[in-house]
């Protein structure tokens, strides 16, 4: 690489310089370090902000809807409204939009009425 320096042409280094290294390094930290770690701490709030999170809730889960009660909330979804029902590892998830979910443990349903699950969102 040749520059210019007083009027005068010098070699300068071949390699990237440290202000490049350190920009792409910063850039890696907010991305990989800073976001995830405000993402999740957003998350903590907006669970410690929830009431009805803290109370037991009771699910009632039929070929009508979903209804979920629980202290001072009541929420009931129609099957229409649920978009996509997906057995994961651990959960049972009920979309209600691409990114959003109810999800309850497996270990709350037996195989057959894990079946039945999937067989009420079919119709």
């Amino acid at each position: 690489m040749l520059r210019l320096y007083n009027g005068q042409s010098v070699q300068g280094p071949g390699i990237i310089g440290f202000p490049l290294w350190g920009e792409i390094a910063g850039l890696f930290f907010v991305v990989f370090c800073v976001v995830p770690g405000l993402i999740y701490l957003a998350t903590i709030n907006a669970m410690d902000g929830c009431e009805s999170l803290k109370h037991p809730q009771n699910w009632e889960i039929n070929e009508n809807a979903i209804r979920i009660r629980g202290k001072g909330m009541e929420v009931n979804l129609e099957w229409s409204h649920i978009l996509n029902v997906k057995q994961g590892k651990g959960f049972l998830h009920f979309f209600i939009s691409r990114n959003r979910a109810f999800f309850l443990p497996l270990e709350l349903f037996s195989q057959d009425e894990i079946n039945q699950v999937l067989t009420f969102q079919k119709i």
